[in-house]
């Protein structure tokens, strides 16, 4: 390893760390500062139902599938023969499971140019390149729903009229990102690769107008499966964190964390904090200050919105787990009979 590589990997372990640090602080701080009432809280713990504990996990499993289904769609556009096949989902729940102790943003695109580069021989560059433009679309869904979420946070309009709403939103950019994507990417890319550190990074041929990948990638069907796909996946998020209220009986509405979970969702753009942790339960609070909802039940609700998820990627990730190690002893199996 060179000395540049060298000092590059020990920087983002220094950034991992400080990530972790601020993220532990920032939630020490929301104790320290008297907002979690402890025999509230383990009241609110105690009285955990176990069926929407267990839904808590179901969605999460489903989110693991249609996370690598999605990515597993943007790979076969870029190889000839996709090898990884079953891989897609362990990659990714090995991902969700990392990216609780360090920066999610930082931990998927590492995990899945690994992935890639062992499995598919992929260019580490186009690996990461592919893990960007997949995730890009974790921000353009709620990105899309931001403006109903402050409209109905003002009471300017209703949560049922906010729900329409957003979705002639999702409607209007996806039909947009599915005729204008392919040529708005181009122009970003090439821009992109003028700038100095970034540009040298991102394949060349990408933005060509003869490139067979992007060809492929920014086919109107494949950018319309891609954006449904990333749909789906945001709204059974926002369905699992909702799920939290009646698995711990907090006797909350459900609106605040329906339209509230895009904006806690784009305060981890910028990956400060592993799963954005501290950011996420100061965010919560607020978001249910704004809608005039105070309580110890509102920060019962932050803290445990974290300990359920963490709960349900464990065990998500344990099914995936065994799920992975029987196909493969099946495998060793069937090639000792042959």
């Amino acid at each position: 390893m060179t000395e540049t590589a060298s000092k590059r990997v020990w920087s983002r372990w220094v950034f991992a760390a400080l990530s972790l640090i601020l993220g532990l602080g920032l939630f020490i701080l929301l104790a320290r500062l008297g907002y979690i009432n402890i025999t509230s809280f383990y009241r609110d713990l105690s009285g955990t139902r176990p069926i929407w504990l267990a839904l808590i996990a179901v969605s999460t499993l489903f989110h693991f599938w249609i996370t690598a289904r999605r990515w597993r769609l943007v790979t076969e556009q870029m190889v000839a023969s996709v090898k990884l096949k079953s891989g897609f989902m362990y990659y990714t729940a090995l991902a969700g499971l990392i990216s609780q102790v360090l920066p999610q943003q930082l931990t998927v695109t590492a995990v899945r140019t690994l992935a890639l580069k062992t499995h598919e021989d992929l260019p580490v560059g186009k690996g990461a390149s592919s893990a960007i433009f997949d995730q890009a679309f974790d921000i353009l869904v709620p990105a899309t729903l931001v403006v109903p979420a402050i409209l109905v946070f003002l009471k300017i309009i209703g949560p049922w009229i906010g729900v329409a709403l957003g979705a002639a939103v999702l409607v209007t950019v996806g039909t947009a990102f599915v005729f204008y994507t392919g040529p708005l990417f181009r122009t970003i890319w090439r821009l992109g690769r003028l700038i100095p550190v970034i540009g040298r990074r991102l394949p060349e041929s990408w933005g060509a107008q003869n490139s067979s990948t992007a060809h492929r990638l920014f086919d109107r069907r494949i950018i319309l499966k891609i954006f449904i796909l990333s749909t789906i996946r945001y709204l059974n998020l926002t369905l699992r964190a909702c799920f939290v209220i009646p698995a711990a009986g907090l006797g909350l509405p459900v609106w605040p964390v329906a339209f509230g979970y895009s904006l806690v969702t784009l305060s981890a753009v910028l990956s400060l904090t592993p799963a954005n942790l501290g950011i996420a339960e100061w965010g919560w609070i607020g978001l249910f200050k704004v809608a005039a909802l105070g309580g110890d039940a509102t920060v019962s609700f932050a803290v445990l919105n974290r300990l359920y998820t963490v709960v349900g990627i464990l065990a998500a990730g344990a099914v995936v787990l065994i799920w992975a190690l029987w196909a493969y002893l099946g495998k060793r199996r069937w090639q000792a009979i042959e």
